[in-house]
């Protein structure tokens, strides 16, 4: 079913239309009519929900909760970092890393397929280091490590779970066992040994 929404053109502020394309990252007038397009549908879905009867949340951790996941189905499309869902619902940091484990811990069978894409890039990003003894790679979130971590766990002791890189924002080592491993189970061509 198609349906158009018009939004008046007084909706927005100037100031907020900058504001909230920068919250969405849109920098084109497409980009933003698309991201606003999948918050209405996140919008849309919440309503549904309550609509129908369909698990309506009570507590505020619970609404955030739902919120996210809808977004991450509706907008991102995969696993957004602390700072971009700290921004959108007004939260610290380490409160953002809260809702996200929360949100992914509650949704984890609906969001497979969004954390193994977000998962799936960050391997695609590797860089090998010391002829392939190692890789780095760059995870926005601590939840994704943890993911990664959550996969490797999974098929035995004998694989290392991922070290944060001292000096570096957001680099961790992967061994490279390890990486191979990631790269299987999620479809991921391992980056060439250098």
């Amino acid at each position: 079913m198609a349906i158009t929404i018009s939004i008046p053109s007084e909706y927005f502020t100037a100031r907020e239309t900058d504001r909230m394309k920068a919250l969405l990252h849109a920098k084109t007038d497409g980009e933003f009519a698309r991201a606003l397009e999948g918050v209405v549908l996140a919008a849309l879905d919440e309503y549904r929900d309550m609509f129908l009867g369909l698990e309506v949340p009570a507590r505020m951790d619970d609404i955030r909760q739902h919120r996210l996941f809808h977004l991450i189905k509706r907008l991102f499309l995969k696993i957004p970092d602390e700072r971009r869902v700290g921004s959108l619902f007004q939260l610290s940091e380490t409160r953002s890393r809260a809702l996200i484990t929360n949100t992914l811990a509650r949704f984890r069978n609906d969001l497979e397929e969004e954390i193994h894409v977000t998962i799936r890039e960050i391997l695609a990003a590797a860089e090998s280091l010391s002829g392939g003894q190692k890789y780095k790679v760059y995870a926005p979130s601590r939840v994704l490590v943890d993911e990664m971590d959550r996969i490797i766990a999974a098929h035995g002791v004998r694989f290392q779970e991922l070290t944060r890189v001292q000096g570096e924002s957001n680099a961790y080592h992967v061994a490279p066992d390890s990486y191979t491993l990631l790269c299987d189970q999620l479809g991921v061509t391992p980056v060439p040994s250098r």
